[in-house]
């Protein structure tokens, strides 16, 4: 099976047209996309995906049978790709709103280029369209530019990179529209909050950025006073009230955590793990106001959780994270 299936000598020339001819009629038409990736690579020895052979085998024969049956496998197998890719995905908590529209939280798979693509469009997207602005005064040989674009053109591989040049241009700006040198115009406004949102969104969901802030913020944690601690605690607890299930549960065991005070490890675990949540939610509230969707008590719940993402941010630096 690792081996060509003319491994050590030439097919012959009717065969290898053979083969031709029939490896261009399965690319012609989107059902047969597996086969003609099973049979490419059997014929290469290059075929290792057996969990999906062995699944699309087991198809049931009602599936294979009438007049669309090409049709109904190739559905039933792009199904058993699209669960495989979850399943081989890294696991991450994904905060989900439900249907009485409360939070909770749940595990799903990761697919950390998909995210990286969404953040590099939105960046390029909205800072083309500050440079372009005849208002803001933000161009290509502004710092806070070059720096963007050095992110966009050499660190896209490297996530932890990308979020601290998000965070650096961000500050650059608002220092800049601060003393004058940039006007405050509506493209600029965008820049500054797709640049924080998608720094959040890089701590909240990237596997690695999350490690790289919780090994940056862990001492810092374990170093609260009881003030600290306790208002830590009751930012948690108001959160809750927005939330339901596994979400509202842990969330009340972290606010427990900080009022208990006994183990700085613990403290700072929770804090962790409730900061990151809140982030997601924040981003999530970002976007329905975006759009102009949800209810008007959505409206406490983003708040809340913006209140958590700074407490904690304030306690990892005296900066925005």
């Amino acid at each position: 099976m690792t081996l060509p299936a003319w491994s050590g000598s030439t097919p012959p020339d009717a065969i290898f047209l053979a083969h031709g001819i029939f490896m261009q009629s399965l690319y012609n038409h989107s059902d047969w996309d597996f086969w003609a990736r099973w049979y490419r690579g059997m014929w290469d020895g290059t075929f290792r995906d057996w969990d999906l052979a062995t699944e699309a085998a087991l198809i049931p024969n009602e599936v294979w049978e009438g007049e669309d049956a090409v049709a109904k496998v190739a559905e039933a197998i792009r199904e058993i790709e699209a669960r495989l890719l979850i399943d081989r995905l890294p696991q991450v908590e994904e905060v989900f709103e439900d249907a009485g529209g409360r939070y909770d939280v749940r595990t799903t798979g990761f697919d950390s280029n998909r995210l990286i693509d969404s953040i590099e469009n939105r960046v390029r997207f909205t800072l083309d369209l500050a440079v372009r602005s005849n208002a803001c005064d933000l161009n290509e040989m502004s710092t806070a530019a070059k720096v963007l674009r050095h992110a966009l053109d050499n660190c896209l591989d490297d996530p932890n990179a990308v979020e601290q040049f998000l965070r650096r241009a961000s500050d650059m700006i608002r220092a800049r529209m601060a003393d004058g040198s940039f006007a405050n115009d509506d493209e600029l406004d965008m820049l500054v909050a797709t640049l924080d949102e998608l720094a959040l969104q890089l701590r909240a969901d990237h596997p690695d950025v999350a490690q790289a802030v919780d090994a940056r913020a862990s001492q810092r944690f374990k170093e609260l006073d009881t003030a600290q601690r306790l208002a830590g605690a009751q930012l948690i607890e108001d959160l809750r009230e927005g939330t339901t299930g596994r979400l509202d549960a842990e969330l009340g065991l972290a606010t427990e955590t900080l009022r208990d005070g006994s183990s700085d490890t613990a403290n700072a675990d929770a804090l962790k793990q409730s900061g990151n949540r809140a982030g997601k939610i924040s981003l999530a509230e970002r976007a329905k106001a975006a759009e102009s969707s949800g209810p008007m008590a959505g409206l406490k719940i983003g708040l809340r959780a913006h209140k958590v993402v700074d407490f904690v941010l304030g306690l990892i630096s005296s900066g925005p994270m």
